[in-house]
């Protein structure tokens, strides 16, 4: 099961952490509580959003989502049954990438052959749960880490690698005039850090 969390709680922890920096506190102020909201798409449906969302803008893949939505719906079923053909034309069908359709399918085929039992994961440590999903030819760091944040709902997720994250941290640092050690001063809510940081690249960068 997702694990009840106190919001609030967590946003006075950050606020608390933040007060030495005068700009970050403003702009952490303006973003009011943060909160990673509950998704109405199971497993594979998420996983597959998350993955042709990789390396596009945000808008683009709400876009192409939001146009195929119904159909992967439709089609999806975590038993073999007659769905798995008409589910596995349709990924070949997306006009997305070959390689994100290639990684959509090993996905899709890892949980009919429950090799991806979901249901267990919530009991894995963050670092473990990373390795499982990384396993999978084409789901990388990236991609993993969304997962955590947005569906497993891990809240110490800082994803280094993610381009809006360092251009913050850069920004952040040259408004402050120090460096700031992010992760050793936010741990353990960087998932809650870095959504501030994606709420807040839209008015700063």
């Amino acid at each position: 099961m997702k694990p009840e969390i106190c919001f609030n709680t967590i946003h006075d922890y950050i606020l608390s952490k933040t007060k030495p920096y005068e700009f970050f506190y403003r702009e952490i102020k303006k973003n009011g509580i943060v909160e990673i909201e509950d998704t109405k798409l199971d497993f594979f449906l998420f996983f597959s959003k998350t993955i042709i969302s990789q390396q596009i803008s945000f808008e683009v893949a709400e876009k192409i989502w939001s146009s195929i939505q119904n159909k992967f719906e439709n089609s999806y079923s975590e038993s073999k049954s007659d769905k798995k053909k008409e589910m596995i034309k349709l990924i070949k069908e997306l006009r997305i990438s070959k390689s994100k359709k290639n990684t959509i399918l090993r996905v899709h085929d890892s949980i009919l052959q429950k090799e991806l039992n979901h249901d267990n994961f919530y009991s894995l440590s963050d670092n473990i749960l990373r390795k499982k999903l990384t396993k999978i030819k084409g789901v990388g760091l990236w991609t993993a880490d969304m997962m955590l944040i947005f569906y497993f709902k891990r809240l110490n997720i800082f994803p280094e690698n993610d381009l809006i994250i360092n251009k913050v941290k850069v920004k952040l640092e040259h408004i402050e005039n120090c460096k700031i050690n992010f992760v050793n001063l936010y741990k353990p809510f960087l998932s809650i850090l870095s959504i501030h940081f994606w709420k807040l690249s839209k008015r700063i960068l």
